[in-house]
């Protein structure tokens, strides 16, 4: 079965993405493209954080995290990327990517 979803990366998340690690973005593009590909990501790439709201995770050198979500039926959009310093995701962060959401979804993605 062929989803194939198109997937947008907020302009802050995509500015701080590309202040990383050249591994890390290339990591983050490669759980990007089976987010296009597949429509979704299972464990332990993704956690679901709220009804609406997914968790990107990879672990390297530190444990980086992004958040995304679905917008209508063929489009997912990439909200929040940033470094998990805590042992839990700090709200700020949730809060973050549901403002963003927020804003997407005014401005019709």
């Amino acid at each position: 079965m062929n989803v194939n979803k198109i997937v947008y990366i907020d302009e802050r998340a995509k500015r701080f993405l590309h202040s990383l690690d050249r591994r890390v973005i290339v990591q983050f593009h490669t759980l990007f493209d089976l987010l296009k590909v597949r429509g979704k990501l299972q464990h332990p790439d993704s956690k679901k954080v709220t009804k609406n709201l997914f968790e990107i995770r990879i672990r390297m050198d530190n444990q980086y995290r992004g958040f995304y979500a679905y917008i209508k039926r063929k489009q997912i959009i990439i909200l929040h990327i940033f470094i998990k310093k805590t042992q839990k995701t700090p709200r700020k962060e949730i809060l973050t990517a549901i403002k963003r959401l927020k804003q997407n979804e005014k401005n019709k993605l």
